[in-house]
């Protein structure tokens, strides 16, 4: 900013002559900025071809390319003119500049491909103190747009949507269920749990062929029903689940009158673990615990959630 500027005249120069041009009066605001112009830049986004139009300024020591003003993910690049292999980056995350999540998703991927357009990841980085190292900022973004792939999808199939802005403050708790939620819900797929069950839980168990008439030593297939809810960025999403308990062994055969008390555990060569499948309706929550027993392989080979993205990656 410039203050006490009034008026301003401009002029051309040619040999010793000087011609005004024009002339601005009443003036409220000055300031003095540096020239620049617009580069495209060609990059690849999800192996497509895509240009990518950078702000660049030549100054009197450096050359800075930025990022267009309402970005998601602003970047900024300052090369030395004396050693242009020397450069800086410094980026800033706009996400609530997105309309949607899939938007901020597609712009951390643009400054993925921005970065691996200038620089070689193979490279060793330095990195000042209290700052990340190239490969970890390349790193951050790529996870961070998987990960907002993945809440798009989720967004899609549970016919909700989440504010962009609401991205800025999320926590690990969010992460870990929106990882959980793509598999359950978009995947489809078992999931193996940190749970397990007790005896106490008998109250809950729905009865199939296996568990009719069980032997002291035998492994049961235990399915049972529930409800799974979670708070995410300002959603309450409830879910109907189909659990199945696996390596679940009788320990004990308690006769009673008229009632049969089945106590149970695992060992410790197979431990005992709860896999379930969630659904978005209790209708499609009865069908499955109505059939569990026909596909239980899918409940006995469930993987973590950890396994399936690593999987997939």
């Amino acid at each position: 900013n410039v203050d006490g500027v009034e008026s301003i005249s401009t002029s051309v120069n040619s040999n010793d002559f000087s011609y005004p041009i024009e002339t601005h009066d009443q003036i409220c605001k000055s300031m003095v900025i540096p020239a620049f112009d617009d580069v495209p830049i060609e990059v690849s986004v999800d192996g497509e071809k895509k240009t990518v139009t950078l702000i660049r300024k030549d100054l009197s020591d450096r050359i800075v390319l930025e990022s267009m003003p309402n970005s998601v993910v602003s970047l900024s690049l300052s090369f030395s003119k004396e050693n242009l292999h020397n450069a800086q980056v410094s980026f800033t995350k706009h996400y609530e500049n997105a309309k949607t999540v899939k938007d901020v998703s597609e712009g951390l991927k643009i400054a993925v491909s921005l970065l691996s357009f200038f620089f070689v990841q193979d490279k060793t980085y330095s990195a000042e103190k209290e700052s990340i190292t190239l490969p970890d900022l390349i790193n951050h973004f790529q996870l961070s747009s998987d990960l907002f792939e993945r809440l798009s999808a989720i967004e899609e199939e549970l016919e909700i949507a989440i504010p962009p802005a609401a991205l800025n403050s999320i926590t690990s708790e969010n992460i870990a269920d929106i990882n959980e939620l793509f598999v359950l819900i978009c995947q489809k797929k078992a999931l193996r749990t940190s749970f397990k069950l007790t005896s106490m839980d008998a109250a809950n168990l729905l009865k199939n062929e296996e568990s009719e008439k069980p032997l002291l030593g035998s492994e049961l297939f235990l399915t049972f029903r529930g409800k799974l809810d979670y708070e995410l960025l300002g959603k309450t999403i409830s879910l109907h689940t189909v659990c199945a308990a696996i390596n679940a062994v009788v320990k004990e055969i308690i006769q009673g009158e008229g009632t049969v008390r089945i106590v149970y555990g695992d060992s410790d060569t197979k431990p005992m673990y709860v896999s379930m499948k969630a659904f978005k309706t209790e209708d499609e929550a009865t069908i499955e615990a109505a059939d569990a027993l026909s596909h239980k392989e899918d409940y006995i080979t469930a993987k973590t959630c950890r396994e399936y993205l690593n999987n997939a990656e």
